[in-house]
């Protein structure tokens, strides 16, 4: 079981643990560059630091890593502008392997703290994957692979990873004051709205209660000095807690945070022979927000309509019926179709392949079923990789669930099959474990998890969001990704006879 697509853009920088459609021809589509999209070169620093700052990083208290921070200020017409690279480091442990995540944000803002210009590198299998977005005349445009999208530029927006120490109000600390404010996201390509509450921390500074669009539903706890910087950070995701803490030097990498008991949610009875579950309910304890709930209605599973806890009802879905392929996808599915920085669908090889898979063969659910059968074969199963891209996981044939979902879903597209990414629960080995897993549309939503023998999945799974990996479009950000539920309870267990 993987984990989810939680970088440190979206925990650490919880101050803030992814447009093109995929054509069937033979040309690959054109990728777009930052320099074509107008963004300028980020700026050289020159001259010794101004700031220079180390954060130990810690996942369930476990030492899970550092942050270095290197801040510069350069000179401008306007005023002195802060040129800041954050470079992250952390190591995960999961089932005996450890896959080690490296990541860099690098940031200019304007006099006033308005972000002008970011570039965000992470390690992949096989390269760097990149995201570069700046102001470009009156918009901001954000670059990612074959994406690109373009929104009016705000001024005042401040940048992911140190909004507080640019908002905070003017003066002491002293009594309690909300400051509302826009910050530019990684995830979605534009801006979104948030709130930060700031009262007078213990012995000087602010202690701060922020609330993040990019992560609904949850409030990161932070601490600033009396010069606002950033001293230390809390923020509970789900069943993980993540904290950072400001220390005088390098801290010592240590082991890595071992995730494999925070990935798994208690159950309140063993759930026999699952592979043969063909309905259930299930009520999720602790779940009583509504905008956690978002995605818990998918192929083969609704949500009841009930006060408190969430409940849900899941049902193995039957066989599909014979459907054309390519299936003739309506409007509205176009999205599902696209080519994305992870499920790269436009990728020459991606595209071979599921041709090569899919030649001749006239149903639509037929073609799933050779793709699917061909991601469970060939992809070798690792926890020692963290949110590859689909063509990367080709190349290197090797993930876990959310590699093989992400090559599932590229396959799919390419083919003309629309599909989606989605996260969720599955029984496992006496409990519910953190999955991912692919929805295709063949004429119906269908559920089909490339990481299982099972054709059809049975009922001892429970879907909770789409992990939608592409720039947001319209506005809209991803629903929860987390799920913040404590222990799921059995209600009701039917089983094929």
């Amino acid at each position: 079981m993987g984990t989810h697509r939680l970088g440190w853009g979206r925990a650490l920088a919880a101050l803030a643990v992814l447009k093109l459609l995929a054509a069937c021809s033979d040309k690959q589509a054109v990728q777009p560059t930052p320099a074509a999209a107008g963004l300028e070169p980020l700026p050289t620093p020159v001259g010794t630091p101004e700031r220079e700052e180390w954060y130990r990083v810690l996942i369930q208290s476990q030492p899970a890593g550092w942050v270095h921070r290197v801040e510069h200020s350069l000179p401008s017409p306007q005023g002195p502008l802060r040129l800041t690279r954050w470079q992250e480091r952390l190591w995960l442990r999961r089932q005996g392997e450890v896959a080690r995540l490296d990541q860099t944000l690098t940031t200019l803002e304007g006099p006033d703290g308005t972000l002008l210009r970011l570039r965000q590198e992470k390690a992949g299998l096989s390269g760097p994957e990149v995201l570069e977005a700046g102001r470009v005349g009156s918009q901001m445009v954000t670059v990612r692979g074959p994406e690109i999208r373009r929104v009016p530029f705000e001024t005042g927006a401040v940048g992911p990873l140190r909004p507080l120490e640019v908002v905070r109000p003017a003066g002491a600390a002293d009594g309690t004051r909300s400051v509302p404010f826009r910050s530019y996201s990684t995830l979605l390509g534009g801006y979104t709205d948030n709130q930060a509450f700031f009262s007078a921390a213990p012995g000087g500074g602010w202690a701060v209660v922020h609330e993040c669009a990019d992560l609904p539903g949850v409030r990161h706890q932070a601490r600033l000095a009396v010069d606002g910087r950033l001293e230390e950070l809390r923020s509970p995701i789900a069943s993980l807690v993540v904290e950072v803490h400001r220390v005088p030097t390098r801290p010592d990498e240590g082991a890595g945070a071992d995730l494999d008991q925070a990935m798994r949610l208690p159950v309140d009875r063993p759930i026999p022979n699952p592979e043969r579950l063909t309905s259930a309910r299930y009520r999720l304890q602790g779940l009583s927000d509504p905008a956690a709930r978002e995605g818990l209605s998918g192929p083969g599973q609704h949500l009841l309509p009930a006060e408190g806890d969430a409940t849900i009802e899941v049902r193995r879905l039957a066989p599909a019926a014979p459907r054309t392929f390519p299936p003739q996808a309506p409007p509205e599915l176009a999205r599902y179709l696209r080519s994305t920085a992870l499920e790269n669908a436009d990728d020459p090889e991606i595209r071979e392949r599921a041709r090569s898979l899919t030649a001749g063969v006239p149903d639509a659910g037929e073609a799933l079923r050779r793709l699917r059968r061909w991601v469970r074969e060939e992809i070798g199963s690792s926890m020692g990789v963290v949110s590859a891209g689909a063509s990367d996981v080709l190349r290197e044939r090797t993930g876990d669930c959310t590699e093989k979902a992400t090559l599932l879903c590229a396959l799919a597209r390419a083919s003309g099959i629309p599909a989606r990414t989605v996260g969720g629960l599955l029984y496992h080995q006496g409990a519910f474990t953190r999955h991912m897993w692919v929805e295709a549309w063949i004429g119906e939503w269908r559920a089909v998890d490339p990481s299982v023998p099972d054709e059809i999945p049975s009922a001892a799974r429970i879907r909770h969001s789409e992990m939608d990996s592409g720039l947001g479009e319209g506005g809209r950000l991803p629903p929860s990704q987390t799920l913040p539920c404590r222990a799921v309870l059995v209600l009701d267990l039917q089983w094929a006879p």
